[in-house]
């Protein structure tokens, strides 16, 4: 009779217990190559990849504006109002483009 204990870790084993082949860790958390679930992991992983670079930009963004408010607030005196409409807008604007975005990409694609 073969043990519990022998059988976790192992992908074969032989008549008396003893582990033959044991089973490789990174073929079992990544799927074969052939397998859809490939195509779907390293689409997953590619549109994550390109979330996080859109955060990362778009905080870039934000430090920008905020370091250009100084100058632009002596510049053209700018009330509290206008300054909280130009911050603003580099979250409407982008709001916006995405709903244009959504459109030209299903007609082009």
């Amino acid at each position: 009779m073969v043990r519990e204990e022998t059988l976790r870790g192992c992908a074969e084993v032989d008549e008396d217990g003893s582990c033959i082949r044991p089973i490789d860790a990174s073929r079992e958390i990544a799927p074969s190559r052939n397998d859809r679930s490939l195509r779907v992991f390293r689409k997953m992983r590619f549109l994550t990849g390109m979330a996080a670079i859109g955060g990362f930009l778009f905080g870039y963004d934000t430090g920008v504006i905020s370091c250009a408010m100084l100058p632009l607030q002596r510049k053209f005196q700018l009330t509290n109002v206008q300054q909280e409409i130009v911050v603003s807008s580099t979250v409407l604007a982008p709001s916006c483009s995405s709903l244009i975005g959504r459109n030209l990409n299903r007609t082009l694609g």
